[in-house]
C-alpha cells in the first residue's frame, strides 16, 4: 500500500475535523487505516467503501458467499487489524519503524506558508494509532 492508505486518507473528515489541528487526528487515522486495510485485503479500491456505509455486514456475507466463511463484521475488522499489524512487523524487520522515526525537526519548527503551521503531533500521540479499537462501523460518513 502507498501512503494514501497507510497514513489514512482523511479527506472525508475535513468538514468535521480541523486538518490543521491535533484534535481527532489520531482517531481518524486509526479508523481510516483500518478501513483501507479491509478494502485492500478484499481487493476493493478505497472509493468503493461508500457501498458499505449502509451495510458493513455486507463484507461478512460476501466472504460467506465466496468462501463459505461464517464471518461477522467484527471478524472482518480483526482481519484488517491483523493486516496492519503484519505491515508494521514487515516495516520493523526492514528497519523502518516508528521507534526509529521522528518527524524532521524543520517540520516541527519552521512554519509552512500560507497557513504558517507546523507538524505538532507528538510521537507518543501518533503511537496511539495502534491501540486496538472495535467499531460498530468504520464506514460511516463524517462530512
Amino acid at each position: 500500500m502507498g501512503a494514501d492508505h497507510t497514513a489514512g486518507n482523511a479527506l472525508e473528515t475535513a468538514g468535521t475535523v480541523d486538518p490543521l489541528g491535533t484534535l481527532g487526528q489520531v482517531e481518524n487515522s486509526r479508523r481510516l487505516q483500518l478501513r483501507a486495510a479491509i478494502l485492500d485485503s478484499m481487493d476493493y479500491v478505497f472509493s468503493s467503501g461508500l457501498h458499505f456505509v449502509k451495510d458493513p455486514g455486507l463484507f461478512g456475507r460476501m466472504l460467506h458467499a465466496r468462501y463459505g466463511w461464517d464471518w461477522s463484521y467484527q471478524d472482518v475488522q480483526k482481519m484488517g487489524r491483523e493486516c496492519l499489524e503484519d505491515e508494521r512487523k514487515f516495516n520493523e524487520m526492514a528497519g523502518v519503524s516508528e521507534d526509529f522515526f521522528q518527524i524532521p525537526e524543520f517540520m516541527r519548527d519552521e512554519s509552512l506558508p500560507p497557513r504558517n503551521t507546523v507538524f505538532d503531533l507528538s510521537l507518543a500521540k501518533m503511537k496511539e494509532i495502534w491501540i486496538c479499537r472495535h467499531y460498530k462501523t468504520i464506514f460511516e460518513i463524517r462530512i
